[in-house]
């Protein structure tokens, strides 16, 4: 059925209805996780992402747990190097106080820091970093960022190798960066690691997992943290809400002292409440983007895909769901503007969306598309060309920017609806290619160069066929394609900045020429945070990591806060 600006005001409406509702019973939920100091120290309470109530899942690869998406795996979970999203040549020892390549880009020797401790008190050492590395590779589930390489041996107590069977330095950032390193001596005696929930966490990361229930985790300092006098403060409190409203709710109240989500008119709804404490800063980091489902007809057509993308008024859908704070996409490379201009290809330097209604028709129509007498498209097949666009309910910001878009696609023939899920179910379905069109393949990862983005969404390795699972987050929407893999192959394969530039010109081609993905706009890292209780968090002036309370480098947040005197 079409959806009419009228009913899809209604929706609207019903849907802010009910996230009022929700607002008032996770506020009321969150009153009872009020501020406080225990005898460790200040306790900031937090909240990254609308997830609904926490399961008891604290297994750090499972990227869909709630665990995971709130931020709370990186206090507890460290990388071997910490990369400054704000900085990419800035990467600072971690576990590891090295990582040198060979000249062959073959093999990768990793020293590692010595005097860290597990949180149980055991010893951190080579073997725990060469058994994290074989885990990802033997169990395929939890291998959420693609890391490959050949083989890994500890050297020691304090050297692993890992080898590779073609030249790899790209791999680096998600080697070294975005790999979370756990104990042998606990998950090696695990039958099934892949459906490990993990119940007591063990890391060397700055906080211990203290009290858990499903409206709150309480994470409180790591006494035997490797990082001497760090953290400063006594915890983070992470506390459980069901929507955007309810989360925004308890942040213009002070109840919350550090966030990430989009905030309607944040001036007027949360700075103004308390302009002396209250700060944010959305610091653009990847390009979002819209995922048609490549085995699902007509999506499999460059044609439709192409007109589809001609269609989307990306600045008008983010003036109205993004109020702005999220910028459009401004080109089809799938590149991130201005930030990853060196990489952008000669040809494409001034290649920019503009919007083509009538080019968009007339593609769709050279494919074979007939227009009907009710204003729809009906397929090469006959059928009327309908879909319905699934997105996140929680994320009312997102839900109004698809809202949107199914509008824009409508001048275009197509008969589109928006269809909200739960944040949990919107992941099962989109793994499995349970939809028409999603958003969000390829996730969002911190690395400062566009590849890994663009890998996730378009590398074969991820595919799965209809109804088995991909690996969350990456290309969901289900796209093989022998040249692609050659060009993002020919990136891992390069040996200097300069062909890996180079070979990122060929992996643009394949996203301008074929549309695998639609960007639509460039994700920030949504970052609001307080001053009544500590100092010391990243600014523009002090850019030593992004203040976001999710990714890696939100550990490097925590440890640099002070609580006020």
């Amino acid at each position: 059925m079409t959806q009419g600006p009228h009913r899809a005001i209604r929706m609207r409406t019903l849907l802010l209805g009910l996230f009022v509702l929700a607002s008032v019973i996770a506020f009321t939920l969150a009153g009872t996780a009020a501020s406080e100091t225990t005898a460790t120290g200040v306790i900031l309470n937090v909240e990254a992402a609308p997830t609904g109530p926490i399961q008891a899942n604290y297994n750090p690869f499972q990227q869909r747990s709630q665990f995971f998406q709130i931020g709370a795996a990186y206090q507890i979970y460290e990388p071997l190097m910490q990369w400054n999203p704000l900085r990419p040549k800035q990467i600072t020892p971690w576990l590891a106080t090295s990582a040198k390549w060979a000249k062959t880009g073959k093999a990768l020797t990793i020293k590692l820091r010595h005097g860290v401790r597990w949180s149980d008190g055991k010893p951190f050492t080579a073997a725990d970093v060469a058994y994290t590395f074989q885990l990802l590779k033997s169990t395929p589930a939890l291998n959420g960022n693609g890391v490959s390489f050949s083989g890994v041996a500890a050297k020691g107590a304090d050297t692993v190798v890992i080898t590779f069977s073609q030249p790899s330095e790209a791999q680096e950032y998600i080697i070294t960066g975005a790999t979370l390193i756990v104990p042998k001596h606990i998950w090696s005696s695990q039958s099934d690691p892949g459906s490990y929930a993990n119940p007591k966490p063990v890391g060397t990361g700055p906080f211990v997992l203290s009290s858990a229930g499903t409206q709150s985790l309480l994470l409180t300092k790591n006494t035997k943290y490797w990082q001497k006098g760090l953290p400063k403060i006594g915890g983070l409190r992470y506390i459980a809400f069901d929507a955007n409203p309810s989360a925004n709710l308890a942040l213009s109240q002070g109840r919350l002292d550090w966030a990430g989500n989009f905030v309607p008119n944040i001036n007027q709804q949360y700075v103004s409440k308390d302009p002396k404490h209250n700060f944010y800063w959305m610091v653009p980091r990847r390009t979002t983007m819209l995922c048609p489902n490549i085995l699902k007809y007509p999506f499999g057509m460059v044609a439709v895909r192409k007109a589809m993308s001609m269609a989307i008024d990306r600045k008008a859908m983010s003036i109205a769901g993004e109020q702005g704070q999220q910028p459009p996409a401004t080109t089809p490379t799938g590149l991130m503007l201005p930030a990853h201009i060196s990489y952008l290809a000669p040809k494409y330097k001034n290649l920019r969306y503009k919007v083509d209604v009538a080019g968009a028709k007339k593609l769709l129509e050279d494919a074979g598309f007939k227009m009907g007498s009710n204003g729809i498209y009906n397929m090469p097949n006959g059928k009327p060309f309908k879909a319905s666009i699934l997105s996140v309910a929680p994320f009312t910001d997102v839900m109004i920017d698809m809202q949107v878009i199914a509008q824009q696609l409508k001048k275009i023939g197509m008969d589109v609806d928006v269809e909200g899920a739960a944040i949990d179910a919107w992941i099962g379905r989109s793994v499995v290619g349970d939809f028409d069109i999603t958003f969000g393949c390829g996730g969002q990862p911190t690395d400062p160069s566009p590849f890994t983005l663009l890998n996730n969404a378009l590398n074969s390795s991820f595919f799965a066929p209809l109804g088995k699972p991909a690996p969350f987050p990456n290309n969901y929407q289900r796209w093989k394609d022998s040249q692609t893999d050659a060009a993002l192959n020919a990136y891992l394969n390069a040996t200097t900045d300069a062909g890996r530039r180079l070979t990122m010109y060929a992996i643009e081609k394949e996203m301008v020429e074929k549309v695998p993905a639609i960007p639509i706009f460039y994700n920030v890292d949504f970052s609001e945070y307080r001053t009544t209780k500590v100092t010391g968090w990243p600014t523009r002036g002090n850019p030593y990591s992004s203040p976001s309370p999710t990714g890696p480098t939100a550990e490097v947040v925590a440890i640099h806060l002070t609580p006020v005197k």
